[in-house]
């Protein structure tokens, strides 16, 4: 981009309008030169350099000290990001798993409910004489 000035990004979903989705995306500031660090504004301020190098000071080290510390931060940005995007993904399956785990074990539990009813059904209707499903169950069927 050649223009300074303000900037969006539109992400669109219209592929797909029943199910969220989870974006991840980076944006890295340049300057003219393509780097990260801001040793060229640096380099404009020459008296404050002389002031500096007479007082025992060397410009050269600090710039390189806290260009060092910046990428070192940087990076660990990064990292940090990475695994943020990675942790919205695990917690996006994690809440998959518990809606899927949690209708099985719904509709297991039904089920384990209306066989035991049956069953005691089946059972009293062995020991009433009046049942048909009782005299069905009791037939002998040699």
């Amino acid at each position: 981009m050649t223009e300074s000035g303000d900037y969006q990004l539109c992400f669109d979903n219209s592929f797909s309008y029943q199910t969220r989705k989870v974006l991840f995306f980076e944006l890295f500031l340049f300057d003219e030169d393509g780097s990260f660090d801001e040793t060229n504004m640096l380099e404009e301020f020459g008296p404050i350099r002389q002031e500096y190098s007479g007082l025992g000071f060397e410009m050269q080290k600090f710039q390189k000290a806290s260009n060092n510390i910046k990428n070192q931060l940087n990076k660990i940005e990064y990292h940090q990001s990475l695994l943020r995007a990675y942790e919205a993904r695990d917690r996006a399956i994690m809440n998959a798993n518990l809606e899927r785990v949690t209708l099985w074990s719904a509709v297991n539990s039904i089920i384990l409910v209306i066989v035991g009813l049956l069953q005691v059904y089946m059972i009293r209707s062995l020991f009433e004489d009046s049942s048909k499903l009782g005299q069905l169950l009791r037939r002998q069927h040699f």
